[in-house]
C-alpha cells in the first residue's frame, strides 16, 4: 500500500537461507488502523518525498502522525 501511495521503499534482493528455504527480506512495516485505513488516507499521511530503507522497522500506531 505504501509503494502504491508513492513512498519509495527499498526492496532487498539479497536472499538469506533459513533451513533450506531462501528469503529476501525487505523493511518490516506495520500500520495500525488508527493511522490510516484507505489508500487516500495513506497518501495524505505520506505527502512529499518519503523513503524507507530495506533494513528499516516501522510501526505506526498513532492517528496524528504525518510524514
Amino acid at each position: 500500500m505504501l509503494k502504491i501511495a508513492g513512498v519509495d521503499i527499498d526492496i532487498n534482493t539479497d536472499k538469506t537461507d533459513y533451513n533450506g528455504m531462501t528469503f529476501a527480506f525487505g523493511p518490516k512495516i506495520l500500520l495500525d488502523p488508527l493511522f490510516a485505513i484507505t489508500l487516500d488516507e495513506i497518501r495524505i499521511k505520506f505527502m512529499g518525498q518519503n523513503k524507507i530503507s530495506s533494513d528499516a522497522s516501522l510501526i505506526i500506531a498513532e492517528k496524528d502522525v504525518f510524514f
